[in-house]
């Protein structure tokens, strides 16, 4: 009865130790030292688990070290060993209480231990073989009851189920990984695609903290994604605060929609074209650089306006015309009547103002002019060395300088006369720009193998920040007597001939660049 009973304590204990503890080594341990408590006859107790090829290791047992081997260093071959393989292949419980007259043990082993009896277990659940038990003795054979030997199977079951949890937990272990791996490896994806987009990308969680910055995002004073991850994004962008971007990204926070505009960036010169999307966590966000397109619209708006400038003056031209023809006759026949000859110089004034608004009309036409004639292969150093003369008088007249820096240019598809009066307007606006003994420098070169460049430097105090924008726009001139078309008529002319122009300001003086394809 107190045998029994202990029996149920260590099945008991056993049980508790399968369900609290995972490390299978600790498990199988305990297994080996109930067998060795319940079989006290028996001199070892030996679990052996399988290898890759076939045969089967030790791996825990008492004792620990048998004649010099160490548990580990005991490998039980199948083909040697009739007695295993048939466990194996039965998954049945063998006793043998008598080695000597049983052929089915490796000799080997029998002799090496003195094995006399010897009893062997499958460690199987459901028909899964796990590994081997097996009992022997040293010199007076275990004499094993029917009994004894279910108390030892019950035990091996034991060790059955913890292997079966281990097994399961190492293979859940496994899924959880490959799991693991495959949601590492699709996020590595997704991060390539954002990373891969050149425009600024970032996430934001509701606190308004940078979750999430691509390495496009521009960010100011040098800073890089890892410096403002988890940082408020009003404190690391404290000048957009109360500006468009600031309340677009509230009302897309706030409302959960979806919301898209264009902002001017206060850190530096470009334009952004700003998407903005609710997610469970915050918003991310989409800045792409649109500087350039917002440069072509100012373009086109101001070819626009060019366009339907010179339909009107086309439209009204001849009308205008033809009535101030006839004055202008009239005008010259009264001054050579001898009863006006007083008023010959108030005759000579009209006449005077006839002939300018006749020629603000042929301005007009030359704006609206959309196709250039006559284009032939010129090079436009020639054309400025015809014109040399012209604009050192002019530039002698007024007490200032010009410079020349011509470099060698290849020839371009020109008309000569549009090209003549774009310099002419560019050199003249740069004179009105300067003061007596400043320097006015006239330079061509070829930009990046792309562009032949017509660069016209002034040395005067810049253009005010304010009119920037205006400057070309028809009728628009800080001149006292000007007509505000001689920057238009450039643009015009440069627009026919494919070509640009750029500008460059500040208090040394501006440049007008007009760049060539060629």
């Amino acid at each position: 009865m107190l045998s029994e009973q202990k029996r149920y304590s260590r099945l008991a204990n056993l049980t508790k130790i399968i369900n609290t503890k995972l490390d299978l080594r600790e498990v199988l341990q305990h297994v080996t030292t109930a067998i060795s408590e319940e079989i006290v006859q028996c001199d070892a107790v030996g679990i052996y688990l399988p290898e890759k090829d076939g045969a089967f290791r030790g791996f825990v047992g008492k004792p620990e070290v048998i004649n010099g081997e160490t548990l580990d260093m005991q490998v039980i071959d199948l083909d040697r060993d009739l007695l295993a393989k048939e466990v194996v292949e039965t998954k049945k419980t063998i006793y043998i209480p008598d080695t000597s007259k049983d052929h089915r043990p490796d000799p080997r082993s029998v002799e090496a231990f003195k094995i006399n009896s010897l009893l062997a277990l499958p460690i199987s659940y459901e028909q899964e073989l796990f590994g081997l038990v097996f009992l022997f003795d040293h010199g007076a054979a275990m004499n094993l009851t029917p009994l004894e030997i279910q108390s030892v199977e019950a035990y091996v079951n034991m060790a059955a189920v913890a292997m079966r949890n281990a097994n399961n937990l190492e293979q859940l272990e496994f899924m959880v990984e490959k799991r693991t791996k495959e949601l590492a490896t699709a996020n590595e994806k997704v991060i390539s695609v954002i990373e891969s987009i050149t425009d600024g990308f970032f996430a934001l969680n509701k606190e308004w903290e940078f979750t999430y910055v691509n390495q496009h995002q521009y960010l100011p004073e040098n800073r890089t994604a890892k410096d403002v991850l988890g940082k408020n994004i009003w404190e690391v962008l404290p000048r957009n605060v109360g500006t468009v971007m600031y309340k677009e990204f509230h009302r897309a926070m706030s409302e959960r929609v979806a919301i898209h505009f264009d902002m001017q960036s206060v850190y530096d010169d470009y334009w952004y074209e700003v998407i903005v999307y609710p997610y469970d966590d915050g918003i991310c966000c989409l800045l792409k650089n649109v500087t350039e397109k917002k440069k072509f619209e100012e373009e086109l708006k101001r070819l626009s306006n060019l366009e339907l400038i010179g339909q009107m003056a086309a439209g009204i031209s001849h009308e205008i015309r033809n009535p101030m023809t006839t004055v202008r006759g009239f005008l010259q026949l009264l001054r050579q009547e001898g009863q006006y000859e007083k008023h010959n110089n108030l005759f000579e004034l009209l006449i005077e103002e006839l002939d300018r608004a006749n020629s603000i009309i042929t301005e007009f036409l030359s704006i609206g002019n959309t196709k250039t004639s006559d284009l032939q292969m010129y090079d436009l150093n020639s054309i400025i060395h015809d014109i040399a003369p012209l604009i050192e008088i002019d530039t002698g007249n007024q007490n200032k300088t010009v410079y020349f820096d011509l470099h060698d240019i290849p020839a371009l598809l020109l008309n000569r006369n549009e090209i003549r009066q774009l310099i002419i307007n560019l050199y003249r606006n740069g004179l009105d720009a300067m003061c007596k003994g400043q320097v006015l420098t006239i330079r061509t070169y070829i930009e990046d193998e792309n562009f032949v460049v017509l660069a016209v430097q002034d040395q005067g105090e810049g253009i005010r920040p304010e009119i920037i924008d205006k400057i070309g726009t028809p009728f628009y001139t800080t001149k006292d007597h000007g007509t505000g078309l001689g920057l238009g008529i450039c643009y015009a002319i440069a627009a026919r001939h494919q070509a640009k122009i750029e500008m460059q300001t500040g208090p040394a003086g501006t440049t007008f660049f007009v760049k060539f394809s060629y």
